[in-house]
């Protein structure tokens, strides 16, 4: 019988926030950091309408940023050591229409 475990992608395996702090300061001419994400709120930190944040999320999604974040320190080793002897599956609450995006990005 093959165990299975189930990791979550954003800021547990991809450091997501510093990712998006860089991609929403070069953007959005801010000077944000991840310690400035507080919230799951983002509109709060921003200073923005929900549905602006849910869009410029999306923007972070296809951007050279999102392409470019690196993983959260240490996640690589660990998954590959998981791997030996257990099926690793990705979690992730991400809209399906950035699939190709994530999956690239795990690829890498």
């Amino acid at each position: 019988m093959t165990r299975v475990i189930g990791l979550d992608l954003d800021d547990v395996l991809m450091d997501f926030n510093t990712g998006l702090c860089v991609f929403h300061n070069a953007r959005y001419g801010t000077s944000l950091t991840r310690e400035d994400i507080t919230s799951y709120y983002l509109e709060k930190i921003w200073g923005c309408s929900q549905e602006e944040a849910i869009q410029r999320v999306g923007e972070f999604y296809c951007s050279p940023e999102h392409d470019a974040t690196q993983p959260v320190p240490g996640a690589v080793k660990i998954v590959q050591q998981l791997q030996d002897d257990r099926s690793v599956v990705i979690i992730t609450s991400r809209p399906e229409s950035v699939r190709a995006q994530t999956c690239a990005w795990l690829k890498n």
